[in-house]
C-alpha cells in the first residue's frame, strides 16, 4: 500500500474511485488539498492541479482559459459534482458566496489526492 493510507482510514475503495472518476471532481479536490477554500467555478478553471493560480494557462486542458466559465460546467457543478461531494462530507459548499471548502470527511480522501498531485507529471495527460 501507500505510506499513511489504510483502508480503515478512508472511504471504501469503490466510493473513493467513484469520487475520483470524474476529472472536474479530481481537480476540485486537488485544489482543496492546498487551499482552505476555492471559488467555484472560477478558480477551478484557472488554477493548476496543486491549487496555485496560473497566468492564464490551464496546464490540465489545451492551455486556453475561457473568460467566463462555460454554462454547462456551472450547471454540472451545481447539480451534480458539488452535491455528490457535499453529501459525503468531503466538501462544505457555501452556495451564497460560491465557495467550497474542505468538509469533515476530506481527510479520508486526502492521502489519495496527495498521491495523485505528487505524481501528476508521471500520470497520463488529463489525469488531474
Amino acid at each position: 500500500m501507500y505510506p499513511g493510507v489504510t483502508l480503515t482510514d478512508m472511504t471504501d475503495t469503490s466510493t473513493l474511485f467513484g469520487l475520483l472518476s470524474n476529472r472536474t471532481r479530481r481537480r476540485l479536490l486537488a485544489q482543496l488539498r492546498d487551499r482552505a477554500s476555492i471559488r467555484v467555478p472560477d478558480e477551478l478553471l484557472v488554477g493548476g492541479s496543486t491549487g496555485e493560480r496560473s497566468s492564464g494557462i490551464d496546464p490540465v486542458s489545451d492551455g486556453r482559459v475561457p473568460e467566463k466559465p462555460p454554462p454547462s460546467l456551472a450547471i454540472m457543478l451545481r447539480h451534480n459534482h458539488l452535491p455528490i461531494l457535499e453529501s459525503g462530507g468531503y466538501i462544505e459548499w457555501d452556495r451564497d458566496r460560491g465557495r467550497v471548502s474542505r468538509g469533515p470527511a476530506f481527510g479520508e480522501i486526502e492521502p489519495t489526492i496527495r498521491l495523485l498531485c505528487t505524481n501528476a507529471e508521471t500520470l497520463p495527460s488529463g489525469m488531474l
